[in-house]
């Protein structure tokens, strides 16, 4: 059995890598096409920046070089994204080529139960959601803030600017800047709205620019509006400063929980963990840190209970088997979903995430009992 397993399991991986080399190649090659001007005006800087002469043969091979430098921290979070899918799809091409050389028929003429041909299935299948787990926690983080580029930004190593969008600070004002220069502590075309206990709008500051000075920030022509004036038309009056919790540390904080996926568990903890931190921000990490949890669970529940469907002893089409696997599929999909961003009342987040995982579960023992071995 050692030596049927092998093979099955060397056979399912082939078929697993196949899939991932196809997906990627297919997705980066419709990205480059679309964006090859921009790739290209990349490169152009780059040899103006380095005092380096343009000739074609450089050109295209910094082109390609920044492509791979914008893609592949990308193809990480891809492969993270893609794992699952892949590995339903490896199965059910695995199968079918087993079944069609009738390679089903010859196990069971030999002793061997479909059962047991399901076990290098399984243990391929948590090798590669292993895999998965270890780069979402260890490769993907230190390359979290370069997932953010375009194609215009390829090559930059440092993302030193963002965009804040609606950040609120301890008073309950909501502020939005067109970008934070980090190395400055500046904002550009900053929004403050201020409001009432009721929710309604007070005064609204706007600023080309602010800086941050010690425990406030200083505007460079500040205005500020009253809207509970009766008078729709009163002239803004101008404001050099304001006092608030919102520095320069949390504006950062609060992007990176923009794109709070790529931060593996440790770092949405510390997140987590953070004075000053409202309770929804809180419950949102810890949700999606149990959430990747149930998601990777949830993940091989799925596959669990879709294996069955393929291990078939008539040799045939798997067209009815991939019609019967697809709402499966599709089920442990959104479960994994689902724990990452629903919240379940009256259950905290670190017992509400796997309650998809229940479901699937009992899925799994109903499809296995229908395999005719």
């Amino acid at each position: 059995m050692s030596i049927l397993a092998r093979y099955i399991a060397r056979l399912f991986a082939l078929n697993i890598l196949t899939l991932l080399v196809v997906l990627f190649s297919l997705i980066v090659s419709v990205d480059v096409v679309v964006n090859l001007r921009r790739f290209s005006d990349a490169a152009t800087r780059a040899a103006e920046a380095g005092g380096r002469d343009d000739t074609p043969f450089r050109h295209i091979v910094t082109t390609a070089l920044l492509v791979i430098d914008l893609w592949l921290p990308r193809l990480l979070q891809l492969f993270v994204y893609l794992n699952p899918v892949v590995l339903i799809a490896a199965m059910g091409f695995t199968c079918a080529l087993l079944g069609r050389h009738r390679e089903f028929v010859a196990m069971l003429a030999g002793g061997i139960s479909l059962n047991r041909a399901a076990r290098p299935f399984l243990a391929v299948a948590a090798l590669m959601l292993a895999l998965q787990a270890l780069t979402q926690e260890r490769l993907i983080p230190p390359s979290a803030h370069l997932l953010a580029r375009d194609p215009a930004d390829s090559g930059k190593r440092v993302i030193d600017a963002f965009p804040v969008a609606l950040v609120r600070d301890a008073q309950d004002r909501l502020w939005a800047a067109q970008r934070f220069d980090d190395a400055t502590d500046t904002l550009t075309a900053l929004w403050i709205w201020e409001r009432t206990d009721t929710g309604e709008l007070r005064r609204v500051i706007t600023a080309p620019s602010a800086r941050w000075e010690g425990e406030r920030w200083l505007f460079e022509g500040g205005l500020a509006q009253d809207r509970t004036s009766p008078d729709a038309n009163a002239p803004a009056r101008p404001i050099g400063t304001i006092d608030t919790n919102l520095d320069p540390t949390r504006l950062k904080a609060a992007y990176l929980q923009g794109f709070a996926q790529s931060l593996s568990w440790r770092q949405l903890k510390q997140m987590a963990a953070q004075e000053g931190l409202d309770a929804r921000a809180r419950e949102r990490l810890d949700r999606l840190r149990w959430g990747r949890v149930s998601g990777l669970i949830s993940a091989l529940l799925a596959f669990w209970a879709s294996l069955p469907l393929f291990l078939v002893k008539q040799p045939g089409g798997t067209l009815g088997a991939s019609l019967r696997a697809a709402p499966i599929a599709l089920a442990g999909f959104a479960a994994s979903a689902a724990a990452t961003s629903v919240a379940i009342p009256g259950l905290p987040p670190a017992f509400g995430a796997f309650m998809p995982c229940l479901v699937l579960l009992a899925l799994v023992f109903a499809v296995a009992s229908t395999v005719r071995t």
